[in-house]
């Protein structure tokens, strides 16, 4: 039989085998391993053979003996069944989400439904976030924001705006803050400058960027702290960071709703500031003489 060439066509399989009803046979931990491959194509996507082994408790070369009973020719070929999918050969994210937008039944004047159904969503998220944030995680975040020698804040796509926004916040109260590789030498030079004393922070949602992703697993390699902003604690970014926030995001914006996030990031900035004390006024008072120094404020 030729090998499954979409996700589709892999979870058909994966119910056929489970019902008895394909030619493939498998054992029960083969599989279970197949089921959660299946399961979640993002990690199954991003995630090299070894790092999706010690994922599922299972050795790198029993992926690749799944792989080939499948048909394929390796654990590459299966993987990039998943790949395919994320990258959108079988419809993005983004666009399933817009399609469910667009071909919702609703009254015949739908603005103000579809404005209140957002501010309800993200209203959603906050209470979630409410209900769910841990305290002892505040303050573990505010220390590493407080006592890391260097902080590089990486966000791609949709989330560099969020990296961007906690950048400008912490860097007026604090020094030696950035975007991981905004001085344009690329992610690997200002990587190449952190050591055990500094702080990469990340930020990434469903799809996740591979780049961020990649830095993460990098700096984990090579000693770094990392502290993580993502929407579920499978999210590969957390998987190397020393404390994760998952963030609520789900709504029908055509990408990730991001309300949340900027509360978040808002509330752990003002503890940053209020652990630094005075330290934190000394900054922010000479960046704002230097906005009066260069007339930046009207």
């Amino acid at each position: 039989m030729s090998a499954p060439e979409t996700l589709n066509q892999l979870k058909s399989l994966v119910n056929r085998v489970n019902t008895s009803t394909s030619t493939i046979s498998l054992g029960p931990r083969a599989f279970q391993t197949l089921a959660r491959l299946v399961d979640e194509p993002q990690l199954s996507a991003v995630y090299s053979i070894t790092d999706l082994a010690a994922r599922l408790d299972v050795n790198p070369s029993t992926l690749t003996r799944l792989a080939k009973r499948l048909g394929y020719s390796g654990f590459n070929d299966l993987q990039s069944v998943f790949r395919r999918h994320v990258a959108g050969g079988e419809g993005t994210h983004y666009l399933r989400k817009i399609d469910e937008l667009i071909n919702r039944d609703g009254p015949e004047n739908q603005t103000l439904d579809f404005f209140l159904k957002v501010v309800g969503d993200e209203s959603s998220n906050l209470a979630k976030l409410a209900a769910t944030i841990d305290p002892s995680q505040l303050e573990t975040a505010s220390s590493m924001l407080c006592s890391a020698r260097e902080v590089r804040i990486h966000g791609l796509r949709q989330f560099y705006s969020m990296a961007n926004f906690l950048s400008y916040g912490l860097g007026l109260i604090r020094n030696r803050v950035s975007i991981l590789g905004e001085a344009g030498h690329g992610i690997a030079h200002s990587l190449s400058q952190l050591n055990c004393d500094d702080l990469l922070v990340v930020l990434g949602c469903n799809p996740y960027t591979r780049a961020t992703v990649d830095s993460s697993k990098i700096a984990a390699q090579n000693g770094i702290p990392i502290l993580a902003f993502t929407d579920s604690s499978a999210s590969p970014l957390a998987t190397n960071s020393q404390c994760t926030f998952v963030i609520p995001s789900s709504g029908d914006y055509y990408v990730n709703g991001t309300a949340a996030w900027a509360t978040l990031l808002e509330g752990l900035l003002i503890l940053v500031a209020r652990d630094l004390g005075d330290s934190a006024r000394q900054t922010l008072h000479s960046r704002e003489i230097l906005f009066q120094q260069l007339g930046i404020s009207l």
